[in-house]
């Protein structure tokens, strides 16, 4: 019982951090990528730096790499599951704005409030974003997908991009 009550407590400081976004809304070098084919992605941003195989344990499946300078996208069955943006080669568009690695931070204010609010927690500075349409496939099940723009504690900028699928 008193698990319980400290949880409902605790609840509305952990929707006030996290702020919903649409998925659709999201493109990398101003393409719609999220959910693409290896073939799809190379085709709408370009010829990767390197491909590298890697094993996902925990799923017990294989994964390909993308490299595009220090970025990486990540494909499990075919598809592009994750990436860390880490440069400037490859720039994340939300509607109208172009979000890239290095800028200051405070430009995620104005389209994510409140996550941008929420941003203050203890260790690493991030604003997280929790896609609104989330992705549906038969073996996988429901998968939900999270942006988090993660901010050097000094400058105050973005050090990385991360999209990140659960």
């Amino acid at each position: 019982m008193k698990n319980t009550f400290f949880l409902l407590l605790l609840f509305p400081f952990i929707l006030q951090a996290q702020q919903g976004a649409n998925r659709e809304s999201f493109k990398v070098n101003g393409q719609s990528i999220i959910g693409d084919t290896k073939e799809q992605v190379i085709t709408a941003i370009g010829k990767p730096d390197k491909v590298s195989d890697d094993f996902n344990e925990m799923d017990d499946i294989p994964v390909q790499k993308l490299h595009y300078g220090k970025s990486i996208l990540w494909f499990e069955r075919g598809r592009l599951v994750s990436w860390t943006i880490k440069d400037e080669q490859l720039l994340l568009v939300y509607n109208d704005l172009t979000i890239k690695v290095g800028e200051p931070a405070k430009i995620l204010e104005k389209p994510f409030p409140k996550a941008y609010e929420g941003q203050n927690s203890p260790g690493r500075l991030s604003v997280r974003l929790q896609l609104s349409s989330s992705v549906i496939t038969g073996e996988e099940g429901l998968t939900d997908e999270f942006i988090n723009f993660y901010i050097d504690p000094v400058s105050l900028n973005i050090e990385e991009i991360i999209l990140s699928s659960y």
